[in-house]
């Protein structure tokens, strides 16, 4: 095994020190600690500081090896903890710097640069092009605490720079403890916390086991993730070429650009990495994204960044599918699963001829089986062939005839009548919005709807309520019989905004279709059109009402969700009356 060397050392020797000058390298991860784990450093520290001042206060491990090309030492593990100790070193000497004496304000500007060299800052980013001038210019060197700006404002600058933010959470932590007294003498501390701090420094001699340490050791409570093996194990493959190097690094943070670039989608780089190896190797053995991305890498006979490159191109395909104004889409993505997703991007991808209706059948054979009560075990094998079939740029017949295949063999589809049509109680079910959404979308021809954001703004609003009120229409429309067998059928069910859902609440019919339409439709801009049909086309909510509701909704519904040669097995098996 390569020489290693480990020795304990206090913080001052550590970030004071001339020799030791740090970088960040490339192949890390970003600074990502928040205020609880600064919350759970600073308590240790003045808990520490208060109770047992004269003792040493141990505080984790920095593993270090040397860069000699760039004349400093490559921070392996550990970033996060000696980061977050240069910005609280910087948050003192800004809020503090008039109370220190002249040995505590040498500590602090000697761990920020070099005394003889302002211009050498003790600690640089590598991991972003962007993220050392962001630390250099709103931390090292003009560090400035905003008073008066507004929480928005704050809020933005803080999704934009995490150095910043923590500089802010570090003074109301500072602010704190000084004023409960914690801290009584600022400068006391100062002097406490690089004397009294002690770390491991591993150090170690060669790059390579550098790499290996860094694979298998975490951060405080920030365990490494299979993406950052993999993004590492790609860059020990360049290994010493600058150029290259750069390059995928300029790569990967578009990557990780891209997945904030689709509004009102939060795209997991780690989803997205499973998605691709999908296409690249579509078996339904699971494998962990490092891994089966390890082996497709190496069996595509390209350098890392040609590898990188591909990657990027299909992450241009799938924001590409996320961005698309189109009702199929908007399905899609409303179901529990990701298939889907990793069928149409390959599709986009390689450029599959029938996109349109390969769409269309993923949602019918998807919506059917979600309904059904089908599990993701269930559509794993066939969504793979699917996979494989587009990828091979088969027919969209041969890929419509393995759905029916599956469908008919898990009785998918006579499961999938009873629970939507027959069932007397739809609405506890995970899927009613989105086919209740489906209806809306169908409703009108549009050629770029809006989509219907699953969350907690869109309810389900029952129009025969729940519990009537004593004395209402409703308990002399309907008895207890009737009223059970429709109240949570599809039919008695619609969409609305949170808002006007809990002003119609338990209302007459009356009542609730003025809330659904209004006098002046124009003017109704936070109802469905699922719902103002109800205001046009509505006078009164009986059970003939809802019959022929019933008939509207499935008249919408089953031409989306049915696949042809199903739809005469239905209409045998009907019988609304």
């Amino acid at each position: 095994m390569a020489k290693i060397d480990v020795e304990l050392k206090k913080l001052h020797q550590i970030l004071v020190d001339r020799d030791y000058f740090y970088q960040v390298p490339d192949y890390q991860r970003p600074y990502v600690w928040d205020k609880d784990h600064l919350g759970a450093l600073i308590d240790d520290l003045v808990g520490s500081y208060t109770n047992n001042r004269e003792d040493e206060y141990f505080c984790g491990s920095i593993v270090i090896v040397e860069n000699q090309k760039d004349k400093r030492w490559d921070v392996v593990d550990g970033q996060q903890r000696l980061t977050s100790f240069i910005i609280l070193a910087c948050t003192i000497l800004r809020l503090y710097k008039h109370s220190l004496g002249q040995e505590s304000k040498d500590f602090i500007e000697d761990s920020i640069y070099d005394r003889y060299d302002k211009e050498k800052e003790r600690l640089k980013f590598l991991t972003a092009q962007n993220y050392n001038s962001i630390f250099e210019n709103t931390v090292l060197n003009h560090l400035e605490f905003e008073d008066n700006i507004k929480k928005s404002e704050l809020n933005k600058k803080f999704e934009e720079n995490t150095y910043l933010r923590n500089a802010y959470y570090f003074k109301e932590l500072l602010n704190e403890s000084v004023e409960n007294g914690s801290i009584s003498d600022i400068d006391d501390f100062v002097k406490w916390f690089y004397e009294h701090i002690v770390l491991t420094r591993i150090i170690c001699f060669e790059q390579d086991s550098a790499m290996q340490i860094f694979q298998v050791l975490n951060d405080r409570g920030q365990p490494l993730s299979p993406i950052d093996i993999l993004k590492s194990s790609l860059m020990q493959e360049i290994k010493q070429d600058s150029e290259k190097r750069k390059d995928f690094i300029t790569t990967w943070d578009k990557l990780v650009e891209a997945c904030k670039s689709v509004e009102g989608v939060d795209i997991d780089l780690e989803d997205f990495f499973n998605m691709y190896l999908e296409y690249a190797d579509p078996s339904t053995s699971k494998k962990r994204a490092d891994k089966g991305l390890k082996k497709v890498f190496k069996d595509s006979k390209k350098d890392a960044c040609g590898f990188i490159y591909e990657i990027s191109e299909f992450m241009k395909a799938y924001t590409a599918l996320l961005k698309k104004q189109d009702r199929y889409v908007y399905l899609l993505r409303y179901l529990p699963s990701r298939y889907w997703a990793s069928i149409l991007t390959t599709a986009l991808y390689v450029k599959y001829p029938d996109f349109d209706a390969l769409k269309k059948l993923l949602v019918s054979y998807y919506y059917q089986t979600w309904i059904a009560g089908g599990t993701i075990t269930r559509i794993k094998q066939t969504s793979i062939n699917i996979i494989k079939n587009v990828k091979s740029n088969k027919s969209v017949e041969t890929i419509k005839e393995l759905i029916l295949n599956s469908i008919d063999s898990y009785n998918t589809f006579d499961q999938y009548l009873y629970n939507l049509w027959d069932s007397s109680s739809v609405y506890h079910s995970k899927w009613v919005r989105p086919v209740l959404a489906l209806a809306n979308y169908f409703m009108a021809d549009e050629e770029k709807p809006h989509f219907i954001a699953m969350d907690a703004e869109t309810q389900v609003e029952h129009i025969l309520p729940q519990t009537p009120k004593r004395g209402s229409q409703w308990n002399a429309d309907f008895d207890k019989e009737k009223r059970e067998e429709w109240v949570n059928n599809i039919a008695n069910l619609t969409l609305l905004k949170r808002k006007k859902n809990a002003h119609a609440l338990n209302g007459d019919f009356d009542e609730k279709r003025k809330i659904y339409g209004g006098k002046d439709t124009s003017k109704v801009i936070s109802c469905y059109d699922i719902t103002k049909e109800l205001y046009s086309n509505y006078r009164k909510w009986n059970e003939k009402s809802l019959q022929e509701r019933y008939k509207s909704l499935y008249n919408t519904i089953t031409p989306v969700l049915h696949i042809e040669g199903q739809e005469d097995d239905f209409e045998d098996d009907f019988d609304l009356e």
